[in-house]
């Protein structure tokens, strides 16, 4: 979830489920999650119609490096 999102590849709300084989409340389950508990800016854009970090996303609160996941998908 968060490499589709920091990448912004996660397409619209259906098929960013379908990509984590999630129902769609599910999903929005999840968003609300890391928007509420961990704080973090996550924002739609209807243009793009992807999912995207604001200002503060998640490797930055995981102390400011770069995930596993994101530096192997960064490197493809």
């Amino acid at each position: 979830m968060n490499t589709l999102i920091a990448h912004r590849r996660t397409g619209t709300p259906e098929k960013f489920a379908k990509k984590l084989n999630l129902s769609r409340s599910a999903l929005f389950e999840y968003l609300t999650f890391l928007r509420k508990d961990l704080m973090l800016e996550i924002l739609y854009s209807c243009y793009s119609q992807t999912y995207y970090y604001g200002e503060k996303d998640f490797c930055a609160l995981m102390g400011g490096e770069c995930c596993n996941n994101c530096q192997r998908f960064q490197n493809q």
